[in-house]
């Protein structure tokens, strides 16, 4: 047998597979091989599977260096490779890019003019574009735009690079959530949840959409209620960090703590080292009121506490003052949060921190 061959059965195994951090290094070893025997088909689609791995592991900077590769590879033999898989893929990166700081506003805008022309050329409707246009500019908070865009993609048709109805209808709760039309993004997640609407993120991520509609409306029984609906589906899932801190924010209001602290710890150990600085910022501002009704709730001075090891805040004999963490844990969000908002031009995501907070700690 050949070195390609092995090569290929080694990924088609790969492939087979479950989800997990074990398929994606088997991918990642079988491009590292392909690169060394400069095999640049099997290099293709071994990173087409690698961004699919990497994003369903929560890795999204792994898919990004992946795409970044086979989209130069496709760009020199565009007649070589599927069209449509470098297009749907593109989606997926394009949907990430907000949530690293390092990728600017203006390499975000030239993101979404750089697949309009890719859609356009080979004659796809544009309803991806607008659609994903309304969602990072909705994740940035430039809700002007992205209500310009919401009603561009609400007129376009839709073909086969379109997102499925499920995506689509979760989309429009997170855009309706973040401008606080809580109703009716509590409407529209309804046609989710209750409707029985799925695909591989939905309804795990509107789960976490529908947490501070139903704090600010005052639902805690409904909000509760969601909670214990979809925690399983949750926890654990470093792809699905940004839901799990919104449920801490709901754990800190109804003053859950044996529940709170399992999540803190369990989620803590995947966040501190994470790439993805929304999903650290997220985490982090749920953290700080949690940790604060901790604090407010407890006779004891400190609590002993689970944290990694390579955390600055990480002490030997596990006992932390929650309040002192609590603090440490609002410098590290506003500190995201700043950042966001200088490549962002707004305050947005210190708007976000401070109703973190207000939310979380709320009474009744």
């Amino acid at each position: 047998m050949s070195d390609s061959d092995s090569l290929q059965e080694m990924i088609w195994e790969a492939q087979d597979l479950p989800k997990g951090l074990e398929k994606m290094a088997a991918l990642e070893e079988a491009i590292r091989i392909a690169d060394s025997i400069k095999d640049i088909e099997a290099g293709y689609h071994a990173r087409i599977e690698l961004i699919v791995s990497a994003t369903d592991n929560g890795f999204k900077e792994k898919a990004m260096v992946a795409f970044a590769w086979c989209l130069s590879t496709f760009d020199k033999n565009p007649d070589q490779y599927d069209c449509f898989d470098i297009l749907w893929y593109f989606k997926w990166i394009l949907d990430g890019s907000t949530e690293f700081t390092s990728i600017s506003r203006e390499r975000i805008i030239g993101l979404q003019d750089e697949m309009e022309q890719r859609l356009n050329h080979f004659e796809f409707s544009l309803r991806p574009i607008h659609y994903l246009r309304m969602d990072t500019f909705n994740a940035m908070g430039d809700f002007e735009e992205a209500e310009r865009w919401f009603k561009e993609w609400k007129k376009a048709k839709r073909d086969s690079i379109a997102d499925c109805r499920a995506c689509e209808k979760n989309s429009e709760v997170y855009f309706f959530a973040a401008q606080k039309k809580d109703a009716k993004a509590l409407k529209l997640a309804s046609l989710i949840i209750d409707g029985k609407m799925s695909c591989s993120s939905v309804p795990q991520t509107t789960y976490g959409g529908i947490v501070r509609p139903l704090l600010r409306l005052g639902k805690i029984e409904e909000a509760t209620k969601r909670h214990e609906e979809c925690f399983r589906m949750l926890s654990g899932k470093r792809d699905l960090i940004g839901p799990v801190s919104e449920h801490l924010l709901l754990l800190a209001h109804t003053k859950n703590k044996t529940k709170g602290i399992r999540l803190y710890e369990k989620t803590l150990a995947m966040v501190h080292d994470s790439l993805n600085d929304d999903d650290r910022f997220r985490f982090y501002a749920a953290c700080w009121p949690f940790l604060e009704m901790l604090a407010n709730n407890t006779k004891r001075s400190t609590r002993k506490l689970r944290l990694p090891s390579s955390l600055p805040c990480y002490r030997e004999d596990a006992k932390y003052d929650p309040m002192e963490l609590s603090h440490w844990f609002y410098n590290q969000a506003n500190d995201l949060a700043q950042r966001f908002n200088q490549r962002n031009g707004n305050q947005y995501y210190s708007e976000i921190l401070q109703e973190s907070h207000e939310l979380a700690l709320a009474k009744d």
